[in-house]
């Protein structure tokens, strides 16, 4: 998928979540840090390919992005985008998070979740794609939703175009007019 598509798949999954958890009840910086973080979270697996779009929001990112790549095995799509490279995001971004000045009345352990869940709706998106992804690297195997890699979508096709994105905007969309009254206040 495509990085405007991550970002949106990264705060529909986080807002999914707060409404299956029945709306977590939190202050508004943490809320709005949960937001901005489950983005950076859903573009984070795409750090192994040098011209991602988290390194065009960044100065010299271009530069960053051409250091970084050699570090993760086998390119794009391949370690990042796997259980191995979770885990390896949840424990530095762990680490790196609470070693951070503590700002008063933001929520760290909630922002971190919604740091992992933006990584979990990227590999859900990217798994919805023809190519797949190696969810059990190192092993070659390729997972894929749906398992029939026919009925998946094109990366920058006319689907993702078409159908993903919208439906993620009126998810977002939904979800606000829905707890507009919450909001409202």
């Amino acid at each position: 998928m495509l990085g405007r598509t991550h970002e949106l798949g990264g705060v529909v999954a986080l807002l999914a979540t707060d409404t299956a958890y029945g709306g977590i009840h939190t202050n508004s910086p943490t809320a709005l840090a949960c937001l901005l973080v489950s983005i950076i979270g859903a573009l984070t697996p795409d750090l192994d390919k040098p011209t991602s779009i988290i390194y065009k929001k960044i100065p010299a990112g271009s530069l960053i992005g051409h250091i970084i790549n050699p570090i993760f095995i086998g390119g794009h799509r391949h370690i990042s985008h796997s259980i191995l490279g979770f885990a390896a995001f949840t424990y530095l971004s762990h680490k790196l998070l609470f070693l951070l000045p503590q700002l008063p009345g933001l929520q760290l352990q909630l922002i971190w979740y919604a740091y992992l869940i933006g990584i979990a709706s990227h590999f859900i998106l990217d798994a919805m794609t023809t190519e797949g992804i190696p969810l059990f690297f190192p092993f070659g195997f390729k997972f894929g939703i749906p398992p029939i890699k026919a009925l998946r979508i094109k990366t920058g096709g006319i689907i993702e175009f078409v159908i993903v994105l919208p439906l993620l905007i009126l998810a977002i969309g939904f979800y606000f007019y829905h707890y507009y009254a919450i909001f409202a206040r």
